[in-house]
This record gives C-alpha cells, structure tokens and sequence, in this order.
C-alpha cells in the first residue's frame, strides 16, 4: 500500500513560530506527505509566512475566519488526503523521523498512533520535562482503562496520529465547545474505536510560552462544560463497546475542579470533598511512581485544607498549573541537591 500522510498544522496568531512548524513539517525524512497550513484568522503577520510557502507550491493553504480549534481541525481534514493525519500545532516542531516512525507501525486496525514530545522553551531549547509524563503500555486495551480510570496518558496535539477511518468516524467536532483543547475528545474517543499504539520515542518538541498561559486560563475557568463532554464522550464509548464506565474521575479531573473551587463563593465544605476524592483517586491511579502517588497526594491535601492566604495559594496552585513555574521550583531544587551533595560529599 502506497501509504500517505497528512500534516495539518493549525494556526492562530503564531508567527513567531509558524515558520519552525512548517520548516519541520516539509523536512520529514518520509516521502509520501501532504503539508497544509489551516490560518484561522490571523491578526498578524501569519498570513505573509504562508503565502511564502504557497508560492514555492510546498503546502496546500486554508485561510478562514476565527472559528477556533476544532473548526481548523474540521476545515484542514476536509483540505487533506492522507490515510494518516497529524495535527501539528503551529507553535511545535517534529522531528525529521516523525512521520517514518508512524508510518513503520501503522496498520488499519489502528485508530491512532501517539508518541512523546519534549517540552521546550521559546527558543526551542528542551526542557526537563517528556509528555506524556506517564508511559502506557502497547499491550494494553486502552478502552478498559478508560472505563476503569477516566483517562489515559496522551500526548498534547502534536504527538498524535489518526488513521482516516477514524477521524471520517468523529469529524466534523462541534466547534463552539472545542474552541480550544480540541484534542481531547479526537484523543478520548480513539480507543473505543480502534486500537492505540504507542511510540517510545520523543518524536517533537512542545514549545511552551507566555500565550499558553492564557490559553490555560480560559481550561480551567471553563473545566466543568469539558469535564461534562468529556463524560459524555466517556458514557457513548463505554456503551458503545459494552463495557461498564466506573464513573470515578481521575486525578487531572479532581485538580481541576480543586483549582475552579479557589474562586468558587461555596463553603470550604465542597473544596475538602474535591480534595479528599482526588487524594482518593491518585491512591487507585496506575500510572503514577510511588513518588508521584506522594507528591500528589500531598497537594491535593495542602491544596484542599489550605488557608484562605492568597499569596500562599497563588504560589501553591501556580505550581499545578503552570509547567515553567514547576521548572523554575525543579531548578531551584536541583541546585539545592548538588550543593547538599558537595557539602556532605554524597
């Protein structure tokens, strides 16, 4: 089979970075790929960086209104042929070998392929940090886990790919609700279509910037409508393949639903509960170390029981939510560690 893949990358307001993701779209060491470029309704200057492509006949353009996520993911698979399709993030990079990686363990009973990214600074330079953070085995029925648990370990947009089959199974994704994290439900629905086949290999870079912050703002404060499609998602495939959906949220759901109560005008009464199922729900998790298991736990105590002290909760919950204030707490660390080591020759 002369086997095609789609890279579709999305667009809003990226230039800074479009041009990496296209760069590294056109330079995989795979032959047989289509690149198309969906702007949805750029401000700046993205539209400047596509129509240089366009007039080197390198990519298929789709310019569009702001619509949001899902509408460019629905409008760049209808522009696209591929019975393989990635959508790439306009502020990520794949590596050369992405698409050879994908291409070498596709086969169609797959309805998605994922692999690792690492996560990087503006500059592209990596971090200490691989998503997924927790590793899912090939052998397992990721359908099963998710009836079981509410989740499984995915990688952010850019670390996955969908056969065709499957995305003509879901798509067009209603575009008012996933106007941002429209990955999600392409990633919670695939196993209860097909199989999930995981690569052991970072494959790309998972740029992480000032916009992101907003971005991740925007989650939170509307968590409780994703966390009610992500249910319905769950309810429909668990039926769909006769299995019975446990109901027990896990434990990125339970944090954030504690970080939504901080603003909440409720008693500290439902803040507790949230925090006593969540610290419930990271005990029962398998994919955590036991490190992870105690670290977890932890916050969601401190979190659930702390006083109403808003330097100290901004502090504390800042570090959950964003990824590079961990990394400069992570540092800070680090550094401790190897001083401790020198001074007690350790």
């Amino acid at each position: 089979m002369n086997l095609k893949i789609s890279i579709v990358i999305n667009n809003y307001n990226y230039a800074q970075c479009l041009q990496d993701a296209i760069e590294s779209a056109l330079s995989q060491t795979f032959s047989n790929i289509e690149v198309i470029v969906v702007d949805d309704g750029s401000t700046d200057t993205s539209r400047d960086i596509i129509e240089k492509y366009v007039t080197m006949g390198s990519i298929i353009p789709v310019f569009k209104k702001n619509g949001g996520q899902a509408s460019a993911f629905n409008c760049g698979f209808l522009a696209s042929s591929g019975d393989i399709v990635i959508f790439l993030d306009a502020d990520d990079v794949l590596f050369p070998n992405a698409c050879g990686e994908v291409a070498e363990v596709w086969n169609s009973s797959l309805a998605k392929i994922q692999w690792m990214l690492n996560l990087t600074d503006e500059m592209l330079q990596p971090l200490r940090k691989v998503y997924p953070i927790w590793k899912v085995y090939s052998n397992q029925n990721v359908a099963t886990i998710l009836a079981k648990y509410s989740w499984y370990p995915f990688s952010p947009t850019s670390g996955n790919a969908f056969s065709r089959w499957y995305l003509k199974e879901i798509l067009p994704l209603s575009e008012e609700p996933w106007r941002i994290s429209a990955d999600l439900p392409l990633n919670l629905n695939a196993p209860f279509y097909g199989k999930v086949k995981f690569i052991d290999k970072i494959l790309g870079y998972y740029r992480q910037h000032g916009k992101q912050h907003t971005r991740d703002s925007v989650f939170y404060r509307n968590y409780y409508h994703f966390l009610l499609e992500k249910q319905r998602i769950l309810r429909d495939g668990c039926k769909r393949c006769g299995l019975h959906w446990s109901k027990i949220l896990a434990p990125p759901d339970y944090r954030c639903l504690l970080i939504n109560s901080f603003s909440s005008t409720d008693s500290n009464v439902k803040k507790h509960t949230i925090a006593l199922k969540g610290a419930y729900s990271v005990v029962r998790y398998p994919y955590f170390t036991p490190i992870q298991k105690l670290l977890y736990f932890c916050w969601f105590i401190i979190a659930g029981y702390l006083p109403k002290i808003d330097f100290i909760k901004r502090h504390f919950v800042s570090f959950q939510v964003f990824d590079n204030y961990r990394e400069k707490y992570d540092n800070l660390a680090d550094r401790t560690i190897q001083v401790l080591k020198q001074m007690f020759n350790f």
